[in-house]
């Protein structure tokens, strides 16, 4: 069978890469390598554990004012240009201002501003998607997404790996600065790019809940537990890997350094193999096939604990899963932007990576709760089962969705 893969324009391209990445490098800063830093340099940090835990919240919540950035905007200057643009600014001054505090002294205020940045790249986040489907066909939606997940695995190696490394080398203020200047690096393709108008949205409401309820009202039951179920065993195997790792006598550097650099480097291949492969596949069935291939592979790591085997098999094992998780998180991402609509691109986008935020924190939760109490046959049990129900609800998608194309 012949097929092509989509072409898309080197600098929509490279603006859309540059974006993502971006935002994904300071926010997996803050996620993982913020708190190592605070642990790799004995600085007591139970004060603000409240504080540590709230920094990745608007994230969770940016569907809230999502209908705001695709209502409001500049038509002279690019209606989500004039979000970016300033976005961009104030996030590298905020990252500006908390390179030259304290760490020690000033920790508490530096946590504040880590949530106002975390706030500044979730809204980014929302004119980002917005962008990305207006500037994207239909078609291009599959490449899109794998710049998408390809920059954020490559901003989650960046900023929860390398930055370590930049940290102990150079300090606290060249590093922080540095993750600032990074931040301001996609305003060189940004200013120059042509926004492509996109359709006015239908809904009269001032604050936008009318673009969120009415997204609720077109949407398939099917598809939004598919959302918070597809990811789940993938997240039920990740989560459990450190203490897994641990029990094989690895260390602290150990664990970070093949979750974070081969794990997330895996996940980049994947990321682009599976947006390639879907070209072939089609969208609902790469879902199906990268669904199918996902559960013999995390079974099988997941009863490492079981097995005696090498610690490179081991390794070997945790990238394939990775890789297959960058191949799954593409199709899932580039249905989710199918089906955002282009009058409300970065509400409908936005409300669905909630749902899926929804699903990763009851499964994060869940894992601990299950291993602690049932141990890791439980475990095992409960992903595949989660698995092979994913893969029930995209056959019975695709069902509903092909008898209602015959109508």
């Amino acid at each position: 069978m012949n097929f092509r893969i989509p072409r898309v324009s080197f600098h929509k391209a490279l603006l859309i890469s540059a974006l993502y990445i971006s935002q994904s490098v300071p926010v997996s800063f803050i996620k993982t390598g913020f708190q190592t830093y605070l642990k790799n340099q004995d600085i007591d940090s139970d004060g603000i554990s409240g504080l540590l835990g709230l920094m990745l919240l608007p994230w969770a919540l940016k569907f809230l004012w999502a209908p705001l950035i695709d209502r409001y905007g500049s038509s002279r200057y690019g209606h989500r240009k004039s979000w970016l643009i300033p976005l961009q600014l104030g996030g590298a001054l905020v990252l500006g201002l908390i390179a030259f505090m304290d760490i020690e002294s000033q920790l508490s205020q530096i946590v504040v501003l880590f949530l106002f940045y975390s706030f500044l790249c979730a809204t980014q986040d929302i004119a980002v998607d917005g962008l990305a489907v207006i500037a994207l066909s239909k078609k291009q939606h599959g490449l899109g997404n794998s710049m998408q997940m390809g920059g954020y695995y490559l901003g989650e190696l960046l900023g929860g790996a390398v930055i370590l490394i930049v940290l102990d080398q150079f300090g606290w203020t060249i590093s922080i600065l540095t993750l600032a200047l990074l931040y301001l690096i996609p305003l060189i393709v940004l200013l120059p790019y042509k926004e492509s108008r996109s359709p006015a949205s239908s809904a009269q409401s001032f604050y936008g809940m009318e673009e969120i309820k009415s997204y609720f009202k077109g949407e398939q039951v099917i598809w939004i537990l598919l959302l918070v179920l597809y990811m789940g065993n993938q997240v039920l195997a990740r989560t459990l890997l450190p203490s897994l790792l641990k029990e094989r006598s690895f260390s602290d550097t150990e664990v970070g350094f093949t979750i974070g650099v081969f794990g997330n480097s895996a996940s980049i291949v994947g990321a682009m193999v599976g947006g390639f492969l879907m070209e072939y596949l089609g969208r609902k069935r790469s879902l199906l096939v990268y669904g199918l291939i996902k559960i013999p592979i995390f079974f099988l790591l997941l009863m490492v604990p079981m097995l005696q085997i090498s610690d490179v098999l081991v390794i070997g094992g945790i990238m394939l899963n990775d890789l297959m998780a960058g191949c799954a998180a593409v199709a899932l991402f580039t249905v989710m932007m199918d089906k955002s609509r282009l009058s409300s691109p970065g509400t409908d986008f936005t409300i669905q990576q909630s749902i899926n935020a929804i699903g990763v924190v009851i499964f994060v939760v869940l894992s601990g709760i299950i291993q602690r109490q049932f141990g890791y046959p439980a475990v095992v049990f409960i992903a595949s089962f989660i698995g092979v129900l994913s893969l029930f609800l995209i056959w019975k998608l695709r069902m509903e969705e092909t008898h209602r194309d015959h109508d």
